[in-house]
């Protein structure tokens, strides 16, 4: 699309009058006494409201937000004012002017600006104290917002407060909503170089030892130099998900469990990864000068010992069949039905827990709880006080202890505080209701918000393809349970989890580790 004349001549103008500064269509005075809102500005102040009547075009603005729209609403009518040509270039100087006659007062009262972009985004600007504060939703929200403040030549008015004192300047407060921890950094230029310096897990302010510190050259926005401080925050990627976990002097914090999209943005913010695998797999980047991707696969090789015991079931002579080394898999929980403890000890090696039938659970819960996995009993039973802590229990009741069983949509309703989570069977629903696993998770998506906490699983009588689980992951589920095991089931799944790894390794390394380049 070609780039509206308005656009151009505030490019050029902004190139020949530094003094024009940003496109800056809105102000506003903050309701909350803080930082910008996320998803949506617009309040009115007397300053706006004089402003916008004397130039006549108030009236629309005014009744769109009382007829109760939202801010997005109106930042949006706003923007196609600016590249429609209603709100003239001369209107925008006159603004501009207007908020720079008022930073006198910012110390007292917080002052939002829009800045306009060529894509036609708006990006919320905070005045105070001298300061700039701009706000995104996301790590891109920064990374567009930095590329079009330039794009536009926002930046002389930051440049020349930065002569004055390098030490604050434009501070922008990113909300990783998914994550729930802040991310806080300062924006330093001169008139050669950006330096970012920020601090991730500090919602309340900035960790002197904590710094990660970017040095950007100012005419091609490339990183020239990156130092990344030495601190406890690290993304673990294990068994179940992708989580964060930061720790602050003895106290650990741990994330509800992000998506990989989230994880990509996190790595790209100079963060030390590691893929905890089990056993003595470790995945891991780590970030120098140049992007380096580690890795190291380690593997004892674990010979699984078939027992030649007959099986305690009526089929006397049935022998467990299993490849003599099978591998755990390497993020998906894996849960499987059992009905004996020949076959719960050879697989051992290769599962998160097992489910039992409460009809045959009491002759065989001790042995398994021997080996040290999670127990999930179908039905009622009573148990010792000691193996509590280790015994899930399927039912449509809640309770401390219980995993909603869901073996139609209609159960899915039934999800509430109560449950410690819950096992779908996926196989029973997608074959009543003649659907593919796929169209019966986008379904489910359609009735739940992504699942958070607790132990949620999916029975398959297959497994899925790379696709379908990161379906399920964004669903929250992280894990799978299975009624039979085979080498081919085995194989399978170690494929599938492969491909996940390898594709968001390459996602990215496509991204070069850079904040602010594409």
């Amino acid at each position: 699309m070609e780039e509206h004349e308005l656009i151009k001549n505030l490019r050029s103008a902004g190139k020949e009058t530094p003094d024009l500064g940003p496109v800056a269509v809105w102000m506003g005075e903050l309701e909350s006494g803080g930082y910008p809102v996320p998803k949506g500005i617009v309040v009115s102040n007397k300053v706006l409201d004089s402003f916008l009547r004397e130039n006549g075009i108030a009236h629309e603005l005014f009744s769109m937000m009382k007829s109760g729209r939202s801010g997005a609403e109106v930042s949006e009518r706003i923007s196609k004012m600016i590249t429609s040509g209603v709100i003239s270039q001369q209107l925008m100087k006159s603004l501009l002017e207007s908020i720079d006659y008022n930073m006198e007062k910012a110390n007292e009262l917080g002052w939002v600006s829009l800045i306009a972009s060529p894509s036609h985004k708006l990006l919320p600007i905070l005045w105070n104290e001298g300061n700039i504060f701009m706000h995104g939703v996301s790590l891109k929200g920064l990374e567009e917002g930095l590329k079009e403040m330039w794009k536009l030549n926002f930046m002389p008015r930051a440049i020349d407060l930065a002569r004055n004192d390098l030490n604050i300047i434009l501070s922008s407060v990113i909300m990783l909503d998914p994550v729930e921890i802040g991310l806080s950094g300062w924006l330093v230029t001169d008139e050669l170089n950006i330096l970012i310096k920020s601090s991730f897990g500090y919602p309340k302010g900035f960790n002197d030892q904590g710094y990660d510190l970017f040095t950007i050259n100012r005419s091609n926005l490339s990183i020239k130099e990156r130092k990344i401080a030495e601190k406890s925050t690290k993304i673990i990627i294990e068994r179940g998900g992708f989580k964060v976990i930061k720790r602050m002097r003895s106290e650990e914090a741990v994330s509800s469990s992000i998506s990989e999209d989230m994880l990509i943005k996190l790595a790209t913010l100079g963060l030390d990864v590691e893929w905890h695998l089990g056993g003595n797999i470790i995945l891991q980047w780590a970030i120098g000068e140049e992007p380096i991707i580690l890795l190291a696969v380690k593997r004892k090789e674990v010979e699984i010992g078939i027992k030649k015991e007959e099986i305690y079931t009526e089929k006397e002579e049935e022998k467990i069949k299993l490849p003599s080394v099978i591998p755990p898999p390497a993020i998906l929980k894996l849960f499987l039905w059992v009905d004996d403890p020949v076959k719960a000890e050879s697989l051992e090696s290769i599962v998160d827990g097992f489910i039992i039938d409460s009809k045959i659970a009491q002759k065989i819960l001790n042995f398994i709880y021997k080996l040290g996995h999670t127990i999930i009993i179908d039905g009622e039973l009573e148990i010792p006080q000691d193996l509590a802590q280790r015994v899930y229990f399927l039912s449509k009741e809640s309770g401390k202890r219980s995993l909603l069983k869901v073996e139609s949509l209609k159960d899915l309703l039934l999800y509430k505080r109560g449950f410690s989570g819950m096992v779908m069977y996926l196989d029973v629903i997608s074959k009543e209701l003649d659907m593919g696993y796929k169209e019966l998770l986008n379904m489910i998506r359609k009735i739940v918000d992504p699942l958070e906490g607790g132990l949620v699983l999916a029975q398959l009588d297959e497994i899925p393809d790379v696709d379908t689980v990161k379906i399920m992951m964004s669903l929250g589920i992280t894990g799978i349970v299975l009624r039979s095991i085979d080498e081919e089931k085995m194989l399978r799944l170690r494929e599938i989890e492969k491909e996940l790894l390898l594709s968001t390794i390459s996602l990215i390394w496509k991204k070069n580790f850079n904040v602010i380049n594409q």
